[in-house]
């Protein structure tokens, strides 16, 4: 009798299948890659771009208009909350290489946030006609921004690292779920 008893405590052990063990190490790996792609995106990419930028030219420039522009968000379908994001909308002429040129660029960031305070300060400064100096990519003259800089809030990565880290907990979980399972069968 303790053989079959022993056979049947092997048998009523809970013993997850390997394709739903598989499946969930797939549902866990998308947010992996979705908060991976967003932090390279958000600050590999920019602090690679701020690298590169360092060694661009200091020209003299003048500002031809700025403001800050104000973009809502309509992220948010649950609530009646509306949410605004800001930006530095700005236009300045410099001559480089005898030839003149136009730009758009404050700084080397492609995201818009929703910090407005210093951002005004920013357009306060730069008022049409100010001169001022801009950096020009040398490789690619027709480049050029007011700040070398990347400015992001450091808020910015907590969604794509909370992404990750449940990701790879999760993977972890069915990870060892599968490596019991396996192991169980034997």
């Amino acid at each position: 009798m303790s053989e079959n008893s022993s056979t049947d405590a092997k048998r009523s052990k809970p013993v997850i299948s390997i394709g739903c063990a598989l499946s969930g190490l797939g549902v866990c790996i998308v947010p992996v890659l979705f908060g991976s792609f967003f932090i390279y995106v958000a600050f590999v990419a920019p602090a690679e771009a701020t690298r590169e930028a360092a060694d661009w030219e200091e020209t003299p420039c003048v500002i031809v208009s700025s403001q800050l522009a104000k973009h809502q968000s309509h992220s948010r379908k649950i609530t009646d909350d509306v949410t605004y994001t800001y930006e530095i909308e700005v236009e300045f002429r410099y001559r480089y290489g005898g030839q003149d040129y136009t730009s758009d660029r404050y700084d080397l960031s492609d995201v818009n946030s929703g910090e407005e305070d210093w951002k005004q300060e920013v357009v306060d400064k730069l008022r049409p006609g100010t001169e001022t100096v801009c950096y020009v990519n040398p490789d690619d003259p027709d480049h050029a921004v007011l700040s070398r800089e990347v400015n992001l809030s450091p808020w910015a990565a907590t969604v794509p690292v909370v992404f990750v880290l449940a990701g790879l907990a999760g993977t972890w979980l069915f990870g060892s779920m599968c490596l019991d399972s396996w192991r169980k069968k034997d």
